[in-house]
């Protein structure tokens, strides 16, 4: 059951869009997210932080599609680095099969490389 709701118009805090294209936070951000460079990392310290690793990994998982970029989170015994990949990375290429030697045939219609 859904209750009734007026709709009214959004304020102009809740339009803004911040230069990096990402709608604006409201309250300070906890962690720098948005400033992080890539190749870059900060370190969340165990000893004066109590945050879980699920935890980080949910935030990079909302923060990534957000701001389009990628993080990667990485458990270390006195803490949790998270850290800022390039936007584009690079796959390695495998060697295609396409040479008419490599092809293995069962039977006529089916071809496996």
């Amino acid at each position: 059951m859904t209750a009734n709701f007026t709709f009214i118009d959004s304020s102009e805090r809740a339009k803004t869009v911040d230069a990096d294209g990402a709608r604006a936070q409201i309250g300070v951000e906890k962690y720098p997210w948005r400033t992080l460079p890539v190749d870059k990392s900060f370190f969340i310290d165990a000893k004066t932080n109590t945050v879980k690793l699920q935890t980080m990994q949910s935030a990079v998982s909302r923060w990534s599609k957000k701001l389009n970029r990628q993080f990667r989170v990485i458990k270390w015994p006195n803490g949790i680095e998270v850290a800022r990949l390039p936007d584009v990375v690079e796959q390695p290429k495998e060697a295609e099969l396409t040479k008419q030697e490599e092809v293995v045939s069962v039977d006529k219609e089916t071809k496996f490389w």
